[in-house]
Parts: C-alpha cells; sequence; structure tokens
C-alpha cells in the first residue's frame, strides 16, 4: 500500500430525483424523473422522442410513460458499489451477475435481478444523496480527491443534436445540484460543469459564470455530429476561454456519439439475448470516436492555434495511446502543422484508466506525465474499494516515483490542487 493517498481522476456522481428538480420546475413532465416501481426505479425522459433507446417500448408504458419515451434503469450505474461492499471475489462475482443479456442488472442473473427489484437510493447514499457517506467510501479506498463524472447524462448528450435549449436546461439543473454537492467538502470533490457544446455561443457564458464560482474544470462530448468538428472556428471562444483560465476541458466515453462509427458495421454475431454491435460498440466504439476527434482537431490546426490547451480523454484507457502516438510520428510536413502529430496528444492531452497494465508498460517509451489513475467509482468496473491492490499488481515493475505521478501528482498539476 502507498504511503500517500491516491487521487481519482474519473469518479462519478449518480444523478437522483434532486438532480432534475430545476429542470422539471420549467418543462414539467417532460423533463427528466426517476420512477420508482418493484422492477426498480428508472430514469424516464418524455421530451426526448428521437432517441436511440436504451429500453424496451413496453417497459416504458409499464412506468406510465409514452412508449417514445428514453428509459434507462437507474441502479445499474450502482453495481460496482454493491459488489465491492460483498466480502467476496470481484471478478467471480461480477460474472455471476452478468445476465442473460450480458448487462449487470438485466433479465437472467438471479443476483442482478434481486439487486435491481430491491434497489432503493438510500440504500447507497454515497453516489448522489449524501456527500458525508461518499467521504467515507473515499476513505475505505484510501483516497484523497475524487475528479467528479455524471452517470446518467453522459447518456443524455445525444439529445442536443435535436433539441439544444432542452439539453442545456437539463445540464443547467444538472451543474447546479452538482455544485451544491461538492460543497460539502469541495477541497476532495472537483466539480467539472457539463457544457451544451453544440451551442458555443452559450457554452462560451456558461464557462465564464461558471469560472467566476471557482470552477477549475469542464466537461464537453467526445465528439461532434457528421459535418463539423472540433477544429472549427466556432468553437474557439471556448478553446481560448479554457486556455486562457488554464482549466481542462474533460471528454468522457458515453458522451456524444453522435458520428456513431459503429452504425454502418457489416456483421456483429448475435447469440440469443446477446447484441453483438451493443458488445463491439463497448469494445472499441468509445475509443474510435475519442481517435477521431482527436484526428480532427489535430489536423485541423486546433492545437497550433490553441497550443496550452489541455484536454482530458476520460475513461478511453490507456493501452492504444502508444501506438496511435507512435504511428502519428510520420507525417507530410506540407501539412503545416508545427509538431508531429503525435506530439499534440503528449503535450495537450490527458488519460484516465482504472486498469490498463499493458498501457503501464510503455510509459518509459511515451513518458507517464499525462496518464491518471481513476477508481470509476461507483460503476461496475470500479477498482472501489480495493485500488491501493489494484495498482500493486499493475505497477509492479515501476518505479514508486512514477506510480505515485500516475495516482496522484499528475491530476494534483492538472487541476491546479494543493499537493
Amino acid at each position: 500500500m502507498a504511503s500517500y493517498k491516491i487521487v481519482s481522476a474519473d469518479s462519478h456522481v449518480n444523478e437522483v430525483p434532486a438532480t432534475w428538480e430545476r429542470v422539471q420546475k420549467k418543462h414539467g413532465d417532460l423533463a427528466p424523473r426517476s420512477v420508482q416501481t418493484d422492477q426498480g426505479i428508472f430514469l424516464v425522459v418524455e421530451g426526448w422522442k428521437d432517441h436511440p433507446g436504451h429500453e424496451s417500448a413496453s417497459l416504458a408504458t409499464q412506468l406510465g410513460a409514452s412508449k417514445e419515451a428514453y428509459v434507462e434503469d437507474c441502479s445499474h450505474e450502482y453495481v460496482g458499489l454493491a459488489i465491492g461492499n460483498l466480502d467476496q471475489d470481484v471478478t467471480t462475482t461480477r460474472e455471476k451477475w452478468r445476465s442473460a443479456t450480458g448487462t449487470y442488472t438485466g433479465t437472467g442473473s438471479p443476483e442482478a435481478e434481486a439487486f435491481r427489484k430491491g434497489f432503493r437510493y438510500e440504500d447507497y447514499p454515497g453516489p448522489g444523496i449524501d456527500p458525508a457517506a461518499r467521504l467515507k467510501d473515499m476513505d475505505r479506498d484510501n483516497v484523497e480527491i475524487e475528479v467528479l463524472y455524471p452517470s446518467q447524462l453522459r447518456h443524455l448528450y445525444e439529445m442536443s443534436a435535436t433539441n439544444e435549449p432542452f439539453f442545456h436546461d437539463i445540464v443547467d439543473s444538472f451543474n447546479e445540484w452538482l455544485l451544491d454537492y461538492v460543497s460539502y467538502a469541495p477541497n476532495r470533490l472537483i466539480a467539472q460543469p457539463m457544457l451544451s457544446i453544440l451551442n458555443p455561443e452559450q457554452a462560451a457564458a456558461d464557462m465564464e459564470k461558471y469560472l467566476n464560482r471557482g470552477v477549475r474544470a469542464f466537461q464537453i462530448a467526445s465528439s461532434v455530429p457528421v459535418g463539423t468538428s472540433y477544429a472549427d472556428p466556432k468553437f474557439d471562444r471556448i478553446w481560448s476561454i479554457a486556455q486562457e483560465a488554464d482549466v481542462p476541458l474533460a471528454m468522457h466515453t458515453s458522451t456524444g456519439r453522435f458520428k456513431q462509427i459503429l452504425g454502418h458495421m457489416a456483421f456483429a454475431r448475435t447469440s440469443g439475448a446477446i447484441d453483438g454491435l451493443k458488445q463491439a460498440r463497448w469494445f472499441i466504439g468509445g475509443q474510435l470516436e475519442i481517435e477521431f476527434s482527436f484526428a480532427e482537431m489535430i489536423y485541423g490546426g486546433l492545437f497550433d492555434r490553441f497550443p496550452r490547451l489541455k484536454l482530458v480523454a476520460a475513461e478511453f484507457g490507456t493501452s492504444w495511446v502508444p501506438g496511435v502516438v507512435d504511428r502519428l510520428q510520420n507525417h507530410d510536413k506540407r501539412l503545416g502543422l508545427e509538431l508531429a502529430p503525435g506530439e499534440y496528444l503528449k503535450r495537450n492531452v490527458w488519460f484516465t484508466f482504472q486498469e490498463d497494465r499493458t498501457g503501464l508498460l510503455a510509459t518509459p517509451i511515451i513518458g507517464e506525465d499525462n496518464y491518471m489513475y481513476a477508481n470509476d467509482y461507483p460503476h461496475p468496473m470500479t477498482t472501489w474499494p480495493r485500488s491501493e491492490q489494484v495498482n500493486d499488481h499493475q505497477f509492479q515493475g515501476l518505479s514508486d516515483e512514477v506510480r505515485r505521478k500516475i495516482t496522484r501528482e499528475n491530476a494534483l498539476r492538472l487541476y491546479g490542487l494543493a499537493s
């Protein structure tokens, strides 16, 4: 066990009924709401009709919603916390919980079904109800500070492509709730307000508003819709504000997915209730999306225009990074870029991971200054409450100095936190 405390560069709050109170006052029944039934607790959004869908239309009807409503199981995001509280081998228990549909709270697994049907927010207060309970969970994992991301809000980001004003109101409700939540321990819980990036002017105004309230980081989508890119000058005001304020902008997996890169996959094997395309999306979809975005940024000259811009690729892992950086060292200088393309990733981007020994073993080649450990609390793949044991294993063969930088110092430096 390390002699110092960890900084988790990617942990999550889980949205609760209070998260949506502000947007409900403005949009009424169209706004997100939590619905509790004997089958569990679900998020319902009536105001999003053209969504990709997470649950069935029949379930929406059972919940008293229209069949076009967006419905999502809320208990899924607590699975890691529930399993971590059991005195059992985590890997084995995860597989027991993984249901016939390949998810942790779907039908087919007795453990998963029992958890979903018996789920109550009050039984797991740390992620969204009680920050004091969260601090106790952090202490149990030897974590001093957590940088916070949303859970279900990530999946709603696609809404902004068709109804940005509605999404902005949802984001505003989340942000105000989040800032209230972290006010209990602002030096240990780091809020990152979400920006509705498809309205760049409003996003820039929101940044300035929150910077005046002491915010030190923001979240944006991992991509933008087909036909545009983050290198488009219409986003320059956002990059300028972030650069001048010296605050990072984080791009988390499952935010945006606007380009739907896997939508044209010709074949993905389906076996029974297991959807091959969904499995493929989990396996590689996020990585492809973030690589696509970075390529657009690099070759669009974004990092030459804003050389001090800091971005975070959250929960995309690190094992793919060395290969991409190495491949991008060779380039045609006639493109007019100031650096080899791979150098921009090393200079301007930070990467978070939970368990990724393969990526860590490449640090002697690529360096360790831009890698940041994360426990992903309280999601299914969290390392909580065994982060130290996980790190004892994955940092084998690397120096104590490298481990300390990646599990603590890099995040402190990026977010401007006291060491």
